[in-house]
């Protein structure tokens, strides 16, 4: 099995340990009728250069949350190899409409900036399309990426970003289009409305390794979720709608 060979037996036996399975994993947004009504953090990991859609797993909260953070520690020396992330299914008795939210999180890459690149940004998946931000360390078209709906574009240097240090990020989607911005200060926006259905999922990543401090969420900027981490080993998402 590639992956085998890519990650190395210790690796994989640490996994399993852990009660990771690499064969059985549900891929990123998927909600079966028995979950769909819980709110719980699931940790990604993707694996580059691995074909197929057996290149990522998954692991358990009491794995990367503790101390008050989402902890999504770079597990391999060759970061640049591997993206690693958290995703909140959208519990199914909340009717959110994506094109009216805000997602704002608190967060710091592992990566230094001597690294030559470091990606980090988020996405908001409505049932009918995505809104979606990737920032890198260095001005490297097309890994920059703006999505809003139909809007594609990866050749974005205001989205030339420091992840090394702690700063709040923010996607903003109202009727006037869809920013980005960091610590209050708008670094890329597009004008216009999008539909993008009923909030289906938010997802927050990292090239590498990376922590999260916390996450909320707002709807006609009112707030409706919010998760500071604190509970050691399991989510303590707060949902207020």
């Amino acid at each position: 099995m590639k992956i085998a060979y890519f990650l190395g037996i210790p690796a994989l036996a640490l996994f399993s340990a852990a009660g990771l399975n690499l064969n059985s994993c549900n891929k990123p947004g998927s909600n079966t009728a028995a979950d769909c009504n819980t709110s719980s953090w699931t940790n990604y990991v993707y694996i580059e250069d691995i074909p197929g859609d057996k290149n990522f797993y998954t692991l358990p909260e009491k794995i990367f949350i503790g101390g008050g953070h989402a902890e999504l520690e770079q597990r391999f020396t060759n970061y640049y190899r591997y993206w690693t992330g958290i995703e909140l299914a959208i519990p199914c008795d909340k009717k959110i409409a994506a094109e009216n939210t805000r997602l704002e999180w608190y967060c710091k890459s592992n990566i230094s900036l001597g690294m030559y690149e470091s990606d980090m940004g988020a996405s908001l998946s409505g049932e009918k399309d995505t809104a979606s931000v990737n920032c890198i360390t260095v001005n490297r078209p097309p890994y920059f990426l703006f999505r809003y709906g139909d809007i594609k574009l990866n050749n974005v240097p205001e989205l030339v970003n420091d992840p090394s240090e702690w700063a709040v990020y923010a996607i903003d989607i109202s009727e006037k289009g869809m920013s980005f911005s960091k610590n209050g200060v708008v670094k890329k926006s597009i004008p216009g409305r999008k539909t993008l259905g009923n909030l289906q999922k938010i997802y927050l990543h990292f090239k590498g390794g990376g922590r999260i401090d916390w996450v909320k969420l707002y709807e006609h900027n009112k707030l409706i979720m919010e998760d500071n981490f604190e509970k050691p080993g399991q989510s303590s998402v707060h949902w207020i709608k």
